[in-house]
């Protein structure tokens, strides 16, 4: 399997939907996974042919697709990392605006607001957060 690692992201898994946070991979065949850590691969060559191998990776998670977000290198007010996707409470020049966080171009903003320097941002949790 060839990967191709990007960077810190989040989804929801494919076999419970619980939120995994780690790298972004894509394999040969277009399946999307994430890694958390600690991840451990695990190869076993079966001796009645030495050209077959199986593959098992511990903590390697095929994600939703169109859950993934990736981190913006940022986190909220309470420490909490900040994905893109994610909708936001954001100060700035003393007017309060909601959002959501998406790449434009070359950075991140809070979208349908004017370009600005954020303070005290706090991720506004929905439904499919499940506290996190």
């Amino acid at each position: 399997m060839t990967t191709q690692p990007e960077l810190l992201c989040r989804a929801r898994r494919k076999d419970n939907n619980e939120w995994v946070e780690g790298e972004k991979i894509t394999n040969g065949n277009g399946e999307i996974f994430v890694i958390s850590e600690p991840m451990t691969v695990l190869t076993c060559t079966h001796k009645t042919s030495a050209d077959k191998t199986d593959l098992a990776i511990i903590g390697c998670f095929e994600i939703i697709r169109e859950s993934l977000q990736v981190s913006t290198g940022r986190r909220d007010k309470h420490g909490k990392k900040i994905f893109g996707g994610m909708r936001v409470d954001a100060w700035t020049g003393g007017n309060n605006y909601i959002g959501c966080v998406e790449w434009v171009g070359c950075c991140w903003i809070l979208l349908g607001q004017d370009f600005g320097v954020y303070r005290d941002i706090e991720i506004i949790p929905d439904e499919s957060e499940d506290g996190q």
